[in-house]
């Protein structure tokens, strides 16, 4: 999630390039023998160390060479484009994707658009309006590494992404119920659960859908949502917040999220779960996998840049409503 949301932005950039300069598809011979070149040069070709993984090494030979190279040992999955998708599909995903994405952002920001109305209201301090979006961000991290592993276990995406679109409308829209602070807290607990179902497997479903060389412009138009969604909270949540209440705002926001799911995953198929799996490799298991990364500084530096980013962005998303309308007399709506 960190490389995807540090790159986004450059792959769009380098996908546009690449597409505005167009070179002649080289011939089948050429590209096999440049793929092999390119095998050899990673797995050691057969002297010293290998400079890959020898799991991922041995997923670049034929079937049997790779199954006595790796007998016992874990497979690194490498993501396949789900051919019998139909074009239609694939954009009905991005697109429905997109929408859920931005209606995320947005229903996550609401509560910092109308804090100073929650806090007159509920007669609340500031420690307890600040703790909305902490108890959010804390359920969130907690459940997002579970939510992987029943994917990767074989639990379907598209019910669990479903179950969390609708565990975090349902979340969203209790708030505005809320009577003191432990009834406003304790939905937010469920908005960040149903969110963390949402954000990893939204991703794995658009990188089954597209080829590699279109992956990081669709997942750069996956991102574009975040600061649209960021904007819809605070717009839609500030102008209702202001003509028609606080509560008013929780329950208008919430309410796309059950169309949405209606609109975008009842009908449409989901890649490796309404087609066979012609996947013949394992995943990696998770200790395995983790060590790799712990290996690698480019990972390590996407992770702890985007952690301080976040940092920021969330202490700026959070009070500058309230900052504005305390200091400077600005309204709500505004």
């Amino acid at each position: 999630a960190p490389r995807i949301f540090l790159s986004s932005f450059s792959g769009f950039c380098c996908g546009a390039m690449d597409d505005g300069n167009p070179q002649p598809p080289p011939s089948a011979a050429a590209e096999e023998k440049q793929d092999g070149s390119r095998r050899d040069a990673k797995c050691g070709s057969g002297s010293g160390e290998p400079h890959e993984p020898a799991a991922i090494c041995a997923a670049h030979k034929t079937p049997d060479a790779a199954a006595a190279a790796t007998a016992g040992a874990p497979l690194v999955l490498e993501t396949t484009v789900s051919a019998a998708a139909p074009s239609a599909d694939r954009w009905c995903a991005l697109v429905g994707l997109t929408l859920i994405n931005m209606l995320n952002c947005a229903d996550r920001y609401v509560p910092s658009a109308v804090k100073e109305l929650i806090k007159k209201d509920l007669d609340l301090s500031d420690f307890q309006t600040g703790s909305l979006i902490t108890a959010f961000m804390a359920v969130f991290l907690l459940c997002t590494p579970v939510v992987s592993v029943l994917a990767d276990k074989g639990w379907s995406r598209k019910k669990i992404i479903i179950a969390g679109v609708l565990v975090w409308s349902v979340a969203a829209a209790s708030g505005s119920l809320a009577v003191n602070y432990w009834t406003l807290l304790i939905p937010r607990f469920f908005v960040g659960a149903g969110e963390a179902a949402f954000g990893p497997l939204a991703q794995t479903i658009i990188s089954d859908y597209f080829p590699r060389k279109q992956r990081p412009i669709m997942l750069a138009v996956y991102d574009t949502a975040v600061p649209c969604g960021v904007a819809l909270g605070y717009l839609g949540g500030g102008v209702i917040g202001q003509y028609m209440g606080w509560r008013y705002a929780f329950l208008v926001t919430s309410l796309p999220g059950f169309m949405i799911v209606l609109l975008a995953f009842v009908r449409m198929p989901v890649p490796g779960e309404s087609e066979p799996d012609e996947r013949s490799q394992k995943p990696a298991l998770l200790g395995e996998t983790l060590r790799h990364l712990a290996h690698s500084p480019r990972y390590i530096f996407a992770v702890v840049g985007s952690t301080l980013f976040a940092f920021g962005k969330g202490l700026l998303g959070d009070w500058s409503a309230a900052f504005f309308t305390r200091m400077h007399g600005v309204r709500h709506a505004s």
